[in-house]
């Protein structure tokens, strides 16, 4: 899978109407997605690309999905996103 694709497909499971972000599975989802795609492409946390990256995750998500995953700032996103990667 190629860099583009992997983001869109986290892009698409950001848009699938049934993707439910108070349910914890789909909330796990997430993160497992980004995990993923930052070890397919070599994304290191507190760089400056992966917070360039994270910050167009965190402009792809609606208002109400960042109040389901009680992210409403970046730095909730990215505590949050980075869990499995420190």
């Amino acid at each position: 899978m190629t860099e583009k694709s992997e983001w869109q497909f986290l892009v698409d499971y950001l848009k699938d109407d049934t993707t439910d972000f108070y349910n914890d599975a789909c909330q796990n989802q997430l993160v497992a997605l980004w995990t993923s795609y930052c070890l397919h492409n070599s994304l290191d946390v507190d760089t400056a690309m992966y917070d360039a990256v994270l910050m167009d995750l965190f402009n792809a998500l609606s208002d109400e999905q960042k109040a389901e995953l009680h992210c409403t700032g970046f730095s909730e996103l990215d505590s949050m996103m980075a869990q499995w990667l420190v």
